[in-house]
């Protein structure tokens, strides 16, 4: 997780980009002091003229040492060994195996003379002319070599060398290394490659120096000493090839953390070892550190405290270049828990007769639990134990002590035997009782087409969950609540259902539109409407009231009033003529038809319910999808499709214009059972199709009735914004945070009743806030930072405080009480054994807590809340009186909301993470969030998240007022920056 840090009121979010891991082949021991990266199985066969003098031999590398045996095997070389690597010219490439020279190198001793050397004296010209006392090298060359000849006297010597790696790379030094046999010193030196000099460091028997070849052939390189050129006893000299490799080899890089690849957990704090290595890569960069390394190395890392990614990138001279990373993950030790209960009460259970005793225990993250007290021994450390301790008489006590890598922790339960008390009587669960209004009223409500209304509901009896039917959706608080709907312009129902143990109630409010002007009424006649054969002229006369205006339709068009006549002339074939008019109340439409003797009027269409659901992805200016359907009509070959704003009453423009072939378009065939269809893309609205059939040709019918679908006066196919990511806010207040922050409001949060800003106003409306400290990314969707977006960016400064040093700042003089693991409300609002210091109670937990109850602190009563380890907040946590309470929490390892809370009031400062929890109902933060290891929202409010935040943290001045003065911290640091 990426390190975050928070402050006053703080809200964080931060989003990890997680590089892949790259999983490479560890290195392994091959033994002999090489270390190989490839198996050592691999065998490469290349042509004979990768060495052009002399006949191919063969070359065998290997994990023990280095062989060389020449001698014509063909025509072709094997190469075998973990170095079997072929570049595609056939050239010997390989420097993965290599021997690393030791520091001080050792001459050797004698060797007899490796095969295929020329025996003495068969070389002729030998410097100081005695013949006997050379030999020939495998590359033509005459060296000097009293020690195998035995001639010379005198101080004889010989010279042999090696090469670091075996196999030189083309533009890559490589380090080369001659000794001489025998007693030498004070010699001047030399070293060649192809005639040329190599450099050389100071004189002494051994000679070292580097050699970076520039091209892939086999070297000649020679080494000499000498006291007295001219004396052939005082001389030694040898040669040797080296095979030189390409450099366009891909470059390969490995990193290991502690020896493991891909994602490595790691205790919170630790270090560890990272171990780089590379092939055919001259250097190496590291994240962790600057400059440039060695392919290969080793060294330690820093603690990790957070999540960190490690990545070393390694390159050749040619700009070959390869990566290899890990991602180090830090796991903070959870401390042990357990529970202990007799006859499943706790911490006392309570007898006033001799009872049989059930001991039962639960425990996480303990290795070993010891029994004390009234029972002792050794228990299994289990999720769910248990243990009769027979018939008890008298008062007993009963501990049981858990430990594990987090620590040590203890549970104590206790029987106390008392007189004689009556059997209480258990009430049975009650059932739910709901009260749902709209606009504090039961129903039915009357409001202003346009209007928005305000549900609120309040729940009696046993309750465990409530979930919204009807006219809205998803589950809503068992402690009551208030929501305002969205823009109302038909009538709606409400119905919320609340399940308990008891059983379920409900209730329902209905919400009705008035005040919405009449549709318009239309009149539409032809006479005659009915045509001899070969067709005529018929007049159409028209009349509408609650109407504006008025178009025509179907078979006629131009410019009508709302009401009049028209004649219309050349009628061949039967028509249907429409008219639609347009009032204050929205849009009707209507027609009429001319029949032409001698060929009939086609079926009308039967158009069908389209498939749901339907919503158009975020943001809203994407489309729904619809799909229309309806049954082949009879004889029809062509359809005149359009669909219609059921609003506006407007025909949507491109969609479809003009009449389709059936067949063709629709993919219907006339005379079958054929399905026709045609889907469309629409923003979010509500709209109906108008669907007509035809056929003008030989045995057709003539033009159908207009076919709609839904039919008047049903609301027509919804298509609505699809549900919004959760997303939250903040009010009144400011955000720091060192990760960066994304909460993705969506398009269609739009005002009064949506504030579409991360941050917003405070109840006064007269704090905008802003951003002072982010990461790199800010990501508010489609929504702004404030209402002056000011995004600072300051610098942060000092250190942050931790929980242990809270902790030093209790007074000395408090008496602390330890609360227990799942207190009640008293024993955090009034702690038994503690009193007020300095008008705030003190209570400190020695590992995780749960607050499972409701919590509300009563007025004129500040508490404030050390905890070791997990603050769990299954319930919620209110204030009876906010102006003169106050109520902190302070804890080590985190904040964690469970699912039911949907308001937590108080100063929650946590060195860990704070959890918001999960569940589709918002969750409501009133105070002061600080959490050094990051926030996790996980509320969803599925459709709600169109239109409502689903975390809302609201800073209140109040609780910042009452904060203790003994917990603050002496910063004398300003910084004045600009809005």
């Amino acid at each position: 997780m990426i390190y975050k840090i928070t402050s006053a009121i703080i809200v964080l979010l931060a989003i990890l980009f997680l590089t892949p891991s790259i999983n490479r082949v560890s290195a392994q021991s091959c033994g002999g002091g090489i270390t190989c990266y490839q198996s050592c199985t691999r065998t490469c066969t290349v042509p004979c003229s990768f060495n052009p003098s002399a006949c191919c031999g063969t070359l065998n590398l290997n994990c023990t040492g280095l062989t060389t045996n020449v001698g014509c095997v063909g025509a072709t070389c094997s190469f075998v060994g973990n170095q079997g690597i072929c570049d595609q010219d056939g050239i010997v490439s390989s420097s993965n195996c290599y021997v690393i020279p030791p520091s001080t190198p050792t001459p050797p001793g004698p060797t007899p003379p490796p095969s295929g050397w020329g025996a003495c004296g068969s070389c002729s010209g030998c410097p100081g002319g005695n013949n006997t006392q050379c030999r020939t090298d495998p590359g033509g060359a005459c060296v000097w070599d009293p020690s195998n000849c035995g001639g010379g006297g005198g101080g004889g010597c010989s010279m042999e060398w090696q090469s670091f790696p075996p196999l030189a790379v083309v533009g890559q030094s490589t380090y080369i290394r001659a000794f001489s046999r025998g007693t030498l010193s004070n010699w001047t030196q030399g070293m060649t490659a192809n005639g040329a000099n190599i450099a050389l460091p100071a004189l002494g028997a051994t000679i070292e120096g580097r050699f970076t070849p520039s091209r892939p052939i086999t070297h000649t390189i020679r080494a000499w000493t000498e006291l007295d050129w001219l004396n052939p006893q005082t001389r030694c000299e040898g040669s040797r090839l080296l095979y030189v490799q390409p450099a366009n080899l891909p470059v390969e890089a490995w990193l290991t953390f502690n020896g493991s690849t891909g994602d490595v957990y790691v205790p919170q704090g630790s270090t560890g070892s990272l171990k780089w290595d590379s092939y055919n890569a001259s250097s190496c960069t590291r994240s962790w550190t600057t400059g440039s390394a060695a392919g290969f190395g080793l060294q330690s890392s820093s603690a990790i405290n957070s999540t960190t990614v490690f990545s070393v990138t390694c390159t050749n001279t040619i700009g070959g270049s390869a990566t290899a990373s890990v991602r180090v993950i830090p796991q903070s030790i959870t401390p042990p828990s357990v529970i202990l209960t007799a006859n499943n009460q706790s911490p006392v259970l309570t007898i006033s007769a001799p009872t049989t005793v059930t001991l039962r225990w639960t425990s996480r993250n303990a290795t070993s639990c010891t029994a004390s007290g009234n029972w002792s021994g050794a228990k299994t450390p289990v999720a769910s134990g248990s243990e009769s301790q027979g018939s008890v008489s008298s008062s007993q006590s009963y501990t049981l002590t858990c430990t594990g890598p987090g620590g040590t922790v203890s549970s104590t339960v206790n029987v106390f035997r008392m007189g004689p008390t009556p059997t209480p009587t258990v009430a049975p669960p009650t059932l739910p009782v709901v009260d749902l209004r709209a606009n504090n009223s039961q129903g039915p409500v009357s409001i202003a087409s346009g209007s928005t209304a305000t549900l609120s509901w309040t729940i009696g009896g046993n309750v465990t969950s409530c979930s919204a039917t009807g006219s809205w959706t998803g589950s809503k608080s068992i402690s009551g609540g208030t929501e305002v709907t969205s823009v109302i312009n038909s009538n709606r129902s409400y119905t919320l259902t609340c399940t308990g143990p008891g059983g379920t109630g409900s209730d329902t409010v209905d919400i009705n539109v008035t005040g919405l002007p009449p549709l318009p009424s239309i009149s539409i006649s032809a006479s005659p409407n009915t045509l001899p054969a070969g067709g005529g002229n018929s007049t159409l006369t028209w009349t509408s009231t609650n109407s504006t205006s008025c178009t025509p339709s179907l078979g006629w068009s131009g410019a009508i009033s709302v009401s009049g006549s028209r004649l219309i002339s050349g009628i061949t074939s039967s028509t249907n003529f429409g008219i639609s008019c347009t009032g204050p109340g929205g849009t009707a439409n209507s027609s009429t038809g001319v029949t032409v003797s001698g060929v009939g009027q086609c079926s009308p269409a039967a158009p069908r319910d389209p498939a749901e659901p339907l919503c158009a992805p975020n943001p809203p200016t994407q489309n729904g999808s619809i799909t229309w359907t309806w049954p082949v009509v009879p004889l029809a070959t062509e359809y005149l499709f359009q669909v219609v704003d059921d609003t506006t009453g407007n025909v949507i423009s491109g969609t479809l214009t003009g009449w389709q072939n059936g067949q063709s378009y629709f993919y219907c065939r006339p005379n079958t059972s054929d399905i026709c269809s045609i889907t469309t893309d629409l923003p979010p609205g509500r709209y109906r199709s108008q669907i007509q059939a035809r056929n003008l040709g030989t045995g057709g019918c003539n033009v159908s009735a207009v076919a709609t679908y839904p039919s008047p006066p049903t609301p027509g196919i919804e298509v609505a914004t699809c549900s919004a990511t959760a997303w939250w806010q903040v009010r009144g207040s400011d955000i720091v945070s060192q990760g960066n922050i994304q909460s993705r409001i969506p398009a269609s949060c739009i005002g009064p009743v949506c504030i579409s800003r991360l941050i917003a106003s405070s109840v006064s409306g007269s704090n905008n806030g802003g951003v002072l400290l982010r990461g790199n990314v800010l990501d508010t969707g489609a929504g702004s930072v404030s209402a002056n977006n000011w995004d600072a960016e300051i610098s942060l400064l000092g250190r942050q405080p931790r929980y242990a040093d809270f902790v030093t700042l209790i007074p000395s003089s408090v008496t602390v009480s330890d609360p227990g693991a799942n207190p009640s409300s008293s024993a955090i609002t009034s702690p038994p054994g503690s009193s007020l210091s300095g008008g705030y109670y003190w209570l400190r937990r020695s590992g995780d807590i749960r607050i499972s109850q409701p919590l509300v602190i009563p007025s004129a009563t500040r508490v404030i809340l050390f905890v070791d380890g997990v603050a769990n907040i299954d319930e919620d946590i209110s204030f009876a009186n906010i102006d003169n309470s106050f109520f902190m929490i302070v804890a080590r390892n985190g904040i964690r909301v469970g699912t039911n809370p949907d308001t937590i009031q108080g100063i929650f400062y946590t060195e860990g993470g704070f959890d918001s929890g999960t569940g589709s109902n918002p969750l409501a933060v009133t105070g002061s969030t600080t959490a050094l290891g990051g926030v996790t929202l996980g509320r969803d409010l599925g459709v709600g998240n169109r239109t409502a935040p689903a975390e809302v943290f609201t800073l209140s001045p109040e609780l910042l007022l009452n904060y203790p003065q003994t917990l603050t911290f002496k910063r004398p640091l300003w910084q004045e920056v600009a809005p």
